[in-house]
């Protein structure tokens, strides 16, 4: 098991999702699978973000993550009628079969 993140975007924006130092755009309805780069503390920044309708940024979601290099989630971009945008994670323990 190793660091990984898929991201999927189940709204109907595109949402820009910052993992770190990495930037991805993610289209509507687009999945992504990415490993975020670590800070020197082992954490990284998580900030998700989609332009309004007039180009204006809307930041949705903004934490300090831990990055155990064992950990494995699925991060859920998802309709909110206040934000445009919410932001759910699962993380994933064991293997997968």
């Amino acid at each position: 098991m190793e660091r990984t993140w898929q991201i999927l975007n189940l709204s109907s924006h595109t949402g820009t999702v910052l993992l770190g130092a990495a930037e991805h755009k993610i289209e509507a309805g687009q999945k992504i699978v990415t490993k975020p780069p670590l800070e020197d503390t082992g954490m990284f920044r998580l900030m998700v973000s989609h332009a309004k309708n007039e180009g204006e940024n809307v930041t949705c979601y903004d934490r300090q993550v831990s990055g155990s290099p064992d950990s494995r989630k699925i991060l859920f971009l998802l309709p909110d009628e206040t934000l445009g945008m919410k932001v759910s994670s699962l993380p994933i323990i064991g293997e997968l079969e």
